[in-house]
């Protein structure tokens, strides 16, 4: 009897430590540990849910947005393309990721590293910005991961992008961003912790 009763604490330690291991890869997979590691330069993609909050991170970019190519798209945008001509066509497309809900598009990719490398973020919203630059649609408050890591943008959506030094948009603003920003310059490269979506 004591031997059975040995034998099923070892199934069970064992199926608790394989567990263990399938729930812990998809944290080392993802874009950033439980302990904010850093972001920059690791090349992870990222997903936010403006409404839910909710975050999902991938290997590519082209996963993270849902837009076949995205990686593509933004190496032909170039520099100086207004979101309304680059983004416009592309950004109202909502993404082939329908696990997060219906009817989600892309406001903004903000990514680590100048000329949009390094890890990515990108904000998903129910819906297109109005394109009024003088009334908020929405806004976000950046995870601890993300705060004063950013340094160029891709607004998508109709969206203009606000970048502020604290949550809450408070502290030093930077913006309006309307356009492909390769680099955010050093107003508040690697300092932004909320945004502002118009």
């Amino acid at each position: 009897m004591a031997s059975n009763t040995k034998r099923r604490t070892r199934i069970t330690v064992a199926a608790v430590a394989l567990l263990a291991g399938v729930i812990a890869v998809p944290v080392a997979n993802g874009a950033i540990s439980e302990g904010g590691a850093d972001v920059k330069g690791q090349g992870n993609h990222c997903t936010l849910d403006a409404e839910s909050g909710e975050t999902r991170c991938f290997e590519s970019l082209t996963e993270a947005t849902g837009v076949p190519g995205s990686e593509k798209l933004v190496d032909a945008s170039g520099k100086s393309a207004k979101s309304s001509a680059a983004g416009a066509d592309a950004a109202p497309l909502a993404s082939s990721d329908t696990t997060q809900g219906e009817g989600n598009v892309m406001a903004a990719t903000l990514f680590a590293d100048p000329q949009y490398g390094g890890g990515s973020l990108t904000v998903k919203n129910t819906e297109l910005c109005d394109g009024d630059a003088d009334d908020v649609d929405f806004e976000i408050d950046l995870a601890e991961e993300w705060r004063n890591k950013i340094s160029a943008v891709q607004p998508w959506g109709n969206c203009t992008l606000n970048l502020y030094s604290e949550t809450g948009l408070g502290g030093d603003r930077d913006g309006p961003f309307d356009e492909l920003t390769p680099d955010i310059g050093d107003a508040l490269d690697d300092r932004s912790q909320s945004i502002s979506f118009s």
